[in-house]
């Protein structure tokens, strides 16, 4: 089977509102919300992963190390933008959007655009803080918008016409 490197295709988005975590709208992803891949650097997107850990379950009984699945875990999350203030710029208007404390959704469409039918992820979080990024000289402006989880992700949504 083909290998290939999806990473240039993943497309993030921005929702202040989605009404069905398990089948967000086309509208409320390009409408009401923003496409902000153009605007992240390579590799400007960390986190969004989701992992458990394990309790010990073994009773006096056994001698086996039985265990069970414990706690989900979210590792922290962060989207770096570039920045540009020339007035009506697409990453101006994308910055505009992540002011702290907001509240809205992270959509992640690893293959392509989200379009209706596509399988995409629903990160529901709070932004925590906007910050100028680290960066080396003759490097591009940028800020990074650190993301607290909120809610449970639904990691196998399907989009809806």
């Amino acid at each position: 089977m083909p290998r290939s490197n999806l990473i240039p295709n993943e497309k993030y988005y921005w929702a202040p509102t989605i009404t069905n975590k398990a089948a967000p709208t086309v509208a409320e992803l390009t409408t009401s919300g923003k496409l902000l891949s153009p605007a992240i650097p390579r590799g400007g997107v960390e986190g969004f992963r989701v992992s458990a850990s394990t309790e010990d379950a073994a009773d006096i009984d056994t001698k086996y190390p039985i265990v069970v699945s414990g706690m989900y875990e979210i590792d922290d999350m962060s989207i770096t933008l570039f920045e540009n203030t020339t007035a009506g710029s697409a990453e101006e208007v994308i910055l505009a959007l992540f002011s702290l404390d907001a509240i809205g959704f992270v959509v992640i469409s690893r293959n392509g655009l989200a379009v209706a039918a596509k399988k995409v992820e629903v990160w529901p979080v709070t932004i925590i803080s906007k910050s100028p990024a680290n960066r080396a000289v003759n490097e591009p402006a940028k800020t990074m918008v650190s993301l607290a989880f909120r809610d449970v992700p639904e990691l196998v949504a399907t989009v809806a016409a």
